[in-house]
């Protein structure tokens, strides 16, 4: 992909550059011009929600299927019909309002709105500017030509290889990319390539079954996880008779024998892999190879060469494809971790002012950052003699509890650090987790023996390790002699709320 062009490239293409060009070259142009129309969707889905919030709104609980979403009060025309009528009559909230709400001065909030309102228009002008310029130019070619065959990838968590952004499975929300590598190729051709040289990460991706309806079905269709036990989506009571017509949340896996497999709302055991060991359906040991007699008839020969061929030593083992991280996840994780959550994102009968605070998932991405509490804050105002919350600098730490919930992180999921910030998502591919690392539970265990408080500690399992972390330097002692006299591998680091202990095998 070294031959994709620049975006001011792009954005100076005209009809008379596309005419000598390639499928290949022109879709290159379309590449880059998707990735920018991309980066604007979500600057105007930020303007926006920063529109809401000069107008003093609040995101509110609602109900979703089965779960809950935190939406805005008002729809993005309500609350620009309304910025704007504000804006006209010169309408200022009471001033407890604004008081709460961070806002001192008189002006403020008729400023907020202005500087809302006017990023928001101006990034609209920037992609109507880009749909009307380039996007028509290279529209144009494509329709001058007769069209091609094209392929995009959906972004999203098990997404599909589609034909164009016209397949009714997409809507104009679906983060989408394009595969230009392909364009003008035979669909068939196109999706092996695609599978063979990992395209954007497309080792797993099946076709919409819309868009290419003569598709095979081993393209259509996820393969199963080598991984996965059979005994997964199986009921319960059928797998664990001791059940009886008892309703429990956890039963045992008679196939791979975990001790402890959630069970659905609907009585079946959820998916889960091979437990350790095996089960009654793990593969049998392969007998050793044997070399035919001298008499044996020659089709027997076909089954010393399948015996041969099982005795051959298994591959290492490779780490599981990385999941996207969800708001809840990565807010269950910090805890487990022991990190102090914010509550502007729980309740605040559950949280402390002042932790981390973990916005929602947008496109596969999960913004985290250390949330400053208002008692925090204002005692840092009055150490500093500052009367304007403006003139505030940032918390000069702020940057090194990010590196924090970095570190912690960066097993699970695919981390990047811009400055206080951390923004969170998926990893193509887990690490490994040796054999020889012993599991969260059993290291909880050892350590409440060594008399380490379990308020003081906390231990997570991770990808490739387990992390044990405790708060207080008082019990570092007991924690590194208990890991020690197990055996077993760590290495020690610190942060601003912790004494970590990385798990990392058995000497």
């Amino acid at each position: 992909m070294s031959d994709l062009p620049t975006l001011a490239e792009t954005l100076a293409v005209r009809p008379e550059h596309l005419t000598g060009l390639t499928p290949v070259e022109v879709d290159r142009f379309n590449l880059v011009l998707g990735n920018e129309l991309a980066r604007l969707a979500d600057e105007i889905d930020r303007a926006a929600d920063r529109l809401h919030g000069a107008l003093l709104e609040r995101k509110e609980t609602v109900r979703r299927g089965r779960g809950h979403a935190r939406v805005w009060p008002t729809t993005l025309e309500e609350a620009e019909a309304t910025a704007r009528e504000h804006l006209a009559t010169g309408f200022e909230p009471d001033q407890i309002t604004r008081v709460q709400s961070g806002l001192y001065k008189d002006g403020v909030y008729t400023e907020k709105l202005n500087e809302a309102l006017g990023n928001l228009d101006y990034l609209r002008a920037q992609r109507r500017a880009l749909v009307d310029g380039p996007a028509a130019v290279l529209d144009g070619e494509f329709t001058r030509r007769g069209g091609w065959s094209r392929m995009h990838l959906c972004l999203s968590d098990g997404g599909h290889i589609h034909s164009g952004r016209q397949c009714p499975s997409i809507t104009p929300t679906t983060p989408t990319t394009w595969l230009p590598e392909v364009s003008g190729m035979d669909w068939r051709e196109a999706y092996r390539a695609v599978i063979a040289k990992n395209m954007a990460g497309a080792t797993q991706a099946i076709m919409c079954t819309k868009c290419y309806p003569d598709a095979p079905t081993e393209w259509t269709e996820k393969q199963p996880d080598s991984n996965e036990c059979p005994g997964s989506r199986q009921h319960a009571r059928l797998m664990d008779p001791r059940m009886g017509n008892r309703v429990h949340r956890w039963a045992e896996c008679h196939v791979c024998h975990a001790p402890k497999v959630t069970v659905t709302a609907n009585g079946n055991l959820r998916k889960h892999d091979r437990h350790d060991g095996g089960g009654e359906e793990a593969a049998p040991e392969a007998p050793a190879p044997q070399s035919p007699a001298a008499d044996t008839p020659k089709g027997d020969g076909v089954v010393v060469i399948e015996r041969r061929a099982q005795a051959a030593p298994a591959p290492a083992a490779e780490g599981k494809p990385g999941t996207a991280p969800t708001q809840m996840a990565v807010i269950r994780f910090l805890k487990a971790a022991g990190f102090q959550v914010s509550r502007y994102t729980e309740a605040r009968t559950q949280a402390t002012p002042t932790g981390a605070k973990v916005a929602p998932s947008h496109r596969g991405i999960v913004p985290v950052h250390w949330n400053e509490g208002d008692g925090d804050f204002f005692d840092r105002m009055a150490r500093l003699g500052v009367t304007d919350v403006r003139d505030v600098p940032e918390h000069p730490q702020a940057g090194e509890y990010a590196q924090a919930y970095a570190e912690a992180l960066a097993p699970r999921y695919a981390v990047r650090v811009e400055g206080d910030r951390v923004y969170v998502s998926a990893r193509a591919t887990l690490p490994a987790r040796p054999k020889r690392v012993p599991r969260a539970a059993r290291v909880r265990r050892v350590l409440a023996e060594a008399k380490v408080p379990a308020a003081r500690l906390y231990v997570v399992d991770q990808p490739d390790h387990t992390r044990a972390a405790v708060t207080d330097e008082d019990h570092v002692p007991a924690v590194r002699e208990a890991l020690t006299a197990q055996g077993w591998m760590f290495e020690e680091s610190e942060n601003w709320q912790h004494y970590v202990f990385k798990v990392t095998g058995t000497a």
